[in-house]
């Protein structure tokens, strides 16, 4: 059994699992060697801003919080050559794509390195070291953006980190649609959500059986997930498997009724197997939600 098959085991049947450990083993690091690489850099990271607060002289849990987040922010500080990003609200050290934890360590490590993660590795990112801090960390997030929050001295701080002004962030802004819907959950949630930024990754690289296997873990551990179970049964119809995509499609549905590419899958999947009538309901619902002609 495989370090990442303990892992899987463990966090579904509850057991207790070392999260910073869990999200390097998420994020790739097949052996135990590589998991103690990493866990050594994230020590020196930790050693980095021990400095830092010290030389500020931070006391109590809401100054920490707002200490890290300045202290990852003033290593990849803002510049002119990323106007683009700026004008949108995001600093250097955010770049689209790049989820992964192990990156987001070696980006931010990295003095040749401008950029850093996206939302997800930016969040991950803060998330271990927070933990290392002491701070009670948890993360908000919706299928298209997350961030986290520190409960500190009676106080629920929210932190955006994809802006170096991100520290104490309202969410209650109807402007910023990446607000929408946010939900407070656990940081052992992100291992699932890991498995999901993977298999979207492989997708991406037309890797589609890696996207699958990726998915399949994705599903094991989120099976309340819609994205979660809308994409397993979308790779699974792409490579060949239409009756096994059925169920999950169908359960994205029943976990969200407006999803509309699940409905768009589900109508090609039935279409495939026969089921004409049903499949064009399906489009015809798809139709209905997106607004767009197929």
């Amino acid at each position: 059994m495989t370090i990442e098959d303990e892992l899987m085991d463990d966090v579904r049947n509850g057991r207790q699992v070392d999260i910073e450990r869990a999200l390097l083993i998420a994020s790739g690091c097949d052996t135990e060697e590589k998991v103690s690489e990493y866990k050594a850099k994230i020590s020196e990271l930790e050693r980095q801003f021990y400095t830092y607060a010290c030389a500020r002289n931070v006391y109590g849990e809401a100054e920490a919080a707002k200490a890290l987040h300045e202290f990852l922010w003033n290593e990849k500080p803002r510049t002119s050559l990323n106007k683009a990003l700026t004008v949108m609200g995001f600093g250097d050290r955010y770049i689209k794509g790049h989820p992964l934890l192990t990156k987001a360590i070696d980006r931010q490590m990295s003095p040749k390195e401008r950029h850093v993660s996206n939302c997800k590795g930016l969040t991950l990112l803060y998330t271990v070291l927070g933990l290392r801090s002491g701070l009670n960390v948890s993360v908000l997030n919706n299928p298209v953006h997350i961030l986290s929050r520190v409960r500190a001295e009676g106080r629920e701080i929210n932190i955006e980190h994809t802006s170096r002004e991100g520290f104490g962030i309202d969410i209650e802004q109807p402007e910023k649609v990446g607000y929408m819907a946010l939900k407070e959950g656990p940081v052992i949630g992100l291992i699932g959500d890991l498995y999901l930024s993977r298999g979207n990754m492989a997708a991406k690289a037309r890797c589609m059986e890696e996207a699958a296997v990726n998915f399949r873990k994705a599903v094991s551990l989120l099976p309340d997930d819609p994205s979660a179970c809308a994409n397993y049964g979308g790779i699974l119809a792409v490579i060949g498997r239409p009756k096994e995509a059925l169920p999950y499609l169908s359960r994205a549905i029943g976990l969200l009724p407006i999803h509309a590419k699940a409905y768009y899958t589900r109508g090609r999947v039935k279409e495939c197997l026969g089921d004409i009538i049903g499949a064009e309901q399906d489009l015809a619902m798809y139709k209905q939600l997106a607004g767009d002609s197929l």
